[in-house]
């Protein structure tokens, strides 16, 4: 009766939709990540790399490289090796202001991103209507605001003036 009742509690778990959904979301990432990886490295580009640079592009200012980390969850002093292989790489650089350092796009790294050719997630999300984009992109939110929440990533003090300087 007991091996009957581990063959229930392993059905019950393989039957778990939260854990089946993770797995898929978990194993389409993984495979869309790999045919940019390919797509990238022809490019001398790593995901990674390009992610910052995204960041950089996006924000259009300097950014720290907490905020930086703050992006992706990715862990401060990973972030920071990053960004100095890059700024020897000439595509960012860093400059101090109000004792602060702010990591900026160069004009390198600036055209290296928009050399970078984005064939893989086009064809990935091909199979998509925009109207089915626009559903993924809103339920892609909603689970990261959750998950950032559970961890307190996000949390504001409510007796903290200037937040944003705290995080920092």
């Amino acid at each position: 009766m007991k091996k009957n009742n581990e063959n229930n509690d392993e059905r019950s778990y393989l039957e778990d939709r939260d854990l089946c959904l993770w797995s898929l979301m978990d194993r389409t990432t993984y495979a869309i990540a790999r045919t940019r990886d390919i797509e990238l490295a022809h490019h001398k580009l790593l995901r990674v790399q390009a992610t910052v640079l995204y960041i950089l592009m996006y924000e259009n200012r300097g950014v720290t490289i907490q905020e930086i980390a703050n992006y992706d969850l990715k862990n401060h002093n990973a972030v920071l090796n990053l960004v100095n292989r890059m700024e020897k790489r000439g595509l960012v650089t860093k400059k101090f202001e109000n004792d602060k350092s702010y990591v900026y796009i160069t004009e390198k790294g600036r055209q290296l991103y928009d050399d970078a050719p984005t064939l893989s997630l086009k064809m990935a999300f091909s199979v998509l209507t925009d109207e089915e984009k626009s559903i993924l992109e809103s339920m892609l939110e909603k689970l990261k605001s959750q998950a950032r929440s559970m961890l307190g990533v996000d949390f504001v003090h409510p007796f903290i003036k200037d937040n944003k300087k705290a995080s920092e």
